[in-house]
């Protein structure tokens, strides 16, 4: 995985989409891996965030694929921000100083890695958020790779980006963000940046979001807590555009109902289809592509737990999903012909058991066969090898 636009059409399609339609998705359990030893990567004892995210994706070209965390502290200014490079046993080594240029980093919600500017080198991006006592703006940085050196900071705008997503929605081939509190940064390229405010009708504000792109050429883009139709009991939305030579046409939107629950705080899209992530008790909701512009409720994968958040990686060239929960909540889903469950158990062994919904992560080795469990338990973050 050489760069971020192959990590983004091989993981689960979050970005590249593909048409409508798509697979089945099931949830018949298959046998799980081997659960072998766990290592402690490494001990927090001071410069705790209050909650944590993390990324994962190749930082130095060699194949692997590497970890970044971030997160935010309550009502603080300074979060932390950590760089794991993983090494060829599969093990991460904290080499922050090494990527990361001493600066204030005010917190971010979600931290993404993808190749931004198209240089073949995967950049880091934090889009702005930080809570407490009440949400605070943050700015919204992408640290730009320069192989040799640490990586340029580069602020885009201060916003309040619960929700954030990355995908090249106006199929120009470079990679835009969306950021919550902030709106569209469409990429210009050479590292320039356009915020437009009012491409999504003016819903800024969203706890989450994930990007499909349909066979005609439209692009469906979900929306989490949002008020286009009204900040009511369900605030999910789909806004679907056309694409003409780079700009997009709003076209309509449609709400979100028949799930059991609402106000996704995470979602994916699968082979052309969404997956949401709930704090309730509907967990994981399939929405299926039934045509252009259209989805609708499929199925419930399962109920277990909330605070669900989703990691990807790809492990024998099949797309592995983790969904992070809290206590025994955690799964491990691939996509083999269908999306099946790949392992059905709770990580429980892992130094206690599975702790804060934000800070479980899944990662591969160089060969793509190996698969990694990366989690946080009483201020350590600890690997496990799962195959």
């Amino acid at each position: 995985m050489k760069s971020a636009i192959l990590i983004l059409c091989t993981l689960v399609l979050t970005a590249c989409g593909g048409g409508g339609g798509g697979s089945a998705i099931s949830t018949t359990p298959t046998p799980g891996p081997t659960l072998l030893a766990t290592t402690k990567v490494l001990d927090l004892h001071t410069n705790n965030n209050t909650v944590y995210n993390q990324a994962t994706g190749d930082l130095n070209g060699d194949g692997r694929e590497d970890i970044v965390v971030s997160g935010w502290f309550f009502d603080s200014t300074n979060a932390k921000l950590w760089v794991f490079i993983q090494n060829a046993d599969g093990t991460l080594t904290d080499q922050t100083a090494n990527y990361i240029p001493p600066s204030t980093f005010t917190g971010s919600q979600h931290v993404f890695i993808y190749d931004m500017d198209n240089d073949g080198h995967n950049d880091i991006v934090v889009p702005g958020f930080r809570d407490g006592s009440t949400i605070y703006n943050a700015d919204t940085i992408i640290f730009w790779n320069q192989p040799g050196t640490t990586f340029l900071p580069q602020v885009l705008a201060s916003t309040q980006s619960h929700g954030a997503c990355i995908d090249d929605i106006n199929n120009d081939g470079k990679l835009d963000l969306l950021a919550g509190g902030g709106g569209v940064f469409l990429n210009q390229g050479n590292r320039t940046f356009n915020l437009n405010s009012a491409l999504m009708q003016g819903n800024t504000y969203f706890s989450a979001c994930a990007v499909v792109h349909q066979g005609n050429g439209d692009v469906s883009i979900a929306l989490g807590n949002n008020c286009y139709f009204g900040c009511g009991a369900s605030s999910d939305n789909i806004f679907n555009f056309s694409v003409n030579n780079s700009v997009l046409t709003f076209k309509n939107a449609i709400q979100i109902s028949g799930t059991g629950a609402s106000g996704f705080i995470d979602a994916l899209a699968i082979n052309g289809n969404f997956v949401f992530m709930y704090n309730g008790p509907s967990s994981r909701v399939l929405y299926s592509n039934t045509g252009a512009d259209t989805f609708a409720y499929t199925n419930t994968l399962d109920t277990l737990g909330n605070d669900y958040y989703a990691y990807t990686t790809t492990v024998n060239n099949n797309p592995a999903v983790f969904f992070a929960g809290n206590q025994l909540g955690s799964r491990i889903y691939t996509t083999t012909g269908g999306f099946v469950v790949y392992d059905a158990t709770a990580f429980t062994d892992m130094s206690g058991g599975v702790a804060d919904a934000q800070t479980g992560g899944v990662y591969h080795d160089a060969t793509g066969s190996k698969l990694y469990l990366f989690q946080l338990f009483n201020n350590a973050f600890y690997i496990k090898e799962l195959i």
